[in-house]
Formats: C-alpha cells, structure tokens, sequence
C-alpha cells in the first residue's frame, strides 16, 4: 500500500469525515468506559469473595494493567480519528480485524462452554430453567455485540477506499504506519502485545508451557525476559522487514506452538491456574463448574490457530528482503 502517490481530489471519492468523527468518538467512549472498569476491579480486589476471602491486588493487577493499556489505546485512536490521520486508519484496520478473529473464536468457545456455567452449579444455588434460557439470550447478545458486531462495524468502515482517501487528503503527510505493509504491520502489532503480556507474568510466579511441564520461579522468569527481548527485536525487525526477524518469528511461533501444545496435553489448566497462585475458594468455584475440565480436554483445538498463524507468516514473507519503498507499496 504506497503512500508516495498524491493525495486524492475531493471530487475522486466520497468525503467520510463525519463518519471519521463518529467512529472516533464512539472509541473514545469505549476508552472512557474501560477507565471507568479500573477503579472498580481495584474496588473488587478487596471484596471478599462468595465462600472465600478477596481476590486480592497482586492477581487484580494484570487485569487493570490491561483495561489502562485499552482506554488509553482507544482514546488515542480515536482522537487520531477524528483528526482523519492515516496512522489511526491504519492501526485501527489491523485491530479490528484481529478483535473480530478473536471474537469469532471467542463465541465459538462461548457457545461451547455455557451450558456449563448452569448446569454444574453447586447445591443451592440453583436457578430455574426459565431464568437460564433469558440470562443464556442476554448474555449472548451482550458478547456478540462486544466479539462481533463491533469489530465487524469498524473494519467495515475502516477498509472502504472513501475513508483511506479522506484520510489521505486530509493527512497528506507520510506517517510511520505507511512505512510498513498493513499485512506485516499487523504482525508487529501482535508482537507487541506479546512483549506487553511477558510484563504481567511475575505476577502470576512467572509460570510459562515448557514441553510437557510448566517452569516458574527464576527458571520462569528467565525464559519470559528472553521471550519478551525476543519479541521486542521481532518488533523492530518485522517493521522493517528483515529477513533474519521473519525466519527468527517463525521458528520462535513454531517451537513456542509445540511447547504449547505438549504442555497443554500432558497437563491441564487447573494446574496451571494453582501454579500461578490462584487462591482455592477460586479454584474450586472453577472445579464445581467444571468449565476448566472441559476447556482441558479441548487442548487440539488450538492446533488450526497455530496452522492459521504459520500460514499468514509464510503469506507476508513476500515482503521482507524488498527495497523499503516496493516493501511498503
């Protein structure tokens, strides 16, 4: 996708501004919401929990890092929106295309799992059906529209050719987004967040798949530091389309997909869950459930993701080791 062209006449395409200014300010409200959400997991870290004490700050802590990465992400993008800047095009195109994969996997899994959440719960706290089937209905249309009706609105508007001309009109500028292929920038964004995750580890022990076991402690520590270095160079390398980042990233997804994978099936996630210092009243909320067993048993599921992801790596290997101005064209 080249920016060296020149910036479309308005008489060439259909002026989207005020859809810009719509869509970024409905992200900047998503943004304002998720830091409504801080204050209050901080609140609920105190609470006592039903059966057992307070979940406790150290476990919430992750969890808000996340929603305070997230409003900052949307009111960021969605100012740079409303501004019709081409990077805020960009970047909001590549993550709403993976917050619709994602959610699609999501509902899948949502789907799968509920019947579990009422049908394993403990004596006495039983519901009748009538009130499952209405809660199943609310809480379906609540996650379809958060997985899929959302993303999908977004990377409708975003991907139409009005608004990338309005935004190259109006932002005649080369931005930093359009020194790299949207294919590839998508790859740097999911590296990224890979490198951010690799910070909430600690405090969960440092606890990381291992084929077929779990490390943590110093052993866990000292692989999520190499990872995350790793992920960082991969950052960089994969922006500028190193050959050397992108065999370096497929051999890291591979190996890190098979240790995965083992772990997953010699183990299972209630495992994983006491080893990152979930408290038991937690622990046996999630046994009574029985979602944990389930989603265990389910381990392969993981493997046409994996496929997916390899598949799309080889796709933008077509990219890397070309001059940077045929690169980012």
């Amino acid at each position: 996708m080249s920016e060296n062209d020149q910036a479309a006449q308005p008489a060439q395409f259909k002026d989207r501004t005020a859809g810009l200014v719509a869509y970024g300010s409905v992200e900047i409200l998503i943004g304002g919401l998720c830091a409504l959400l801080i204050p209050l997991m901080v609140f609920a870290a105190f609470i006592p929990q039903p059966g057992g004490p307070a979940v406790g700050l150290r476990m919430m802590l992750p969890a808000v890092g996340v929603y305070t990465i997230a409003a900052v992400f949307f009111i960021w993008i969605g100012v740079g929106s409303i501004l019709a800047r081409r990077w805020a095009r960009a970047v909001m195109l590549i993550c709403s295309w993976l917050w619709l994969i994602v959610g699609v996997t999501a509902m899948v899994g949502w789907i799968w799992l509920m019947p579990n959440i009422f049908d394993n719960m403990p004596p006495g706290q039983q519901v009748p059906p009538g009130f499952v089937l209405v809660m199943q209905i609310v809480m379906g249309a609540i996650t379809g529209c958060i997985y899929l009706v959302l993303p999908l609105a977004f990377v409708l508007f975003y991907q139409s050719k009005h608004v990338w001309a309005t935004c190259r009109f109006r932002d005649p500028k080369t931005r930093w987004t359009d020194r790299c292929p949207l294919p590839v920038l998508a790859l740097v964004i999911l590296f990224a967040y890979g490198a951010f995750c690799m910070l909430w580890l600690p405090f969960y022990n440092c606890v990381i798949p291992w084929f077929g076991s779990f490390l943590e402690g110093p052993s866990g520590a000292a692989v999520v530091l190499g990872v995350a270095i790793l992920e960082v160079y991969l950052v960089w390398g994969i922006y500028h389309c190193r050959v050397a980042a992108w065999w370096t990233a497929l051999f890291f997804v591979t190996v890190g997909s098979v240790s995965a994978l083992l772990t997953m099936a010699q183990t299972d996630l209630m495992e994983l869950y006491q080893r990152m210092g979930f408290p038991e009243e937690q622990l046996d909320i999630m046994r009574q459930t029985g979602m944990v067993e389930k989603m265990s048993s389910a381990w392969w599921m993981g493997i046409p993701t994996i496929v997916v992801f390899l598949g799309y790596l080889i796709y933008v290997k077509r990219y890397f080791g070309l001059p940077e101005n045929q690169a980012s064209g």
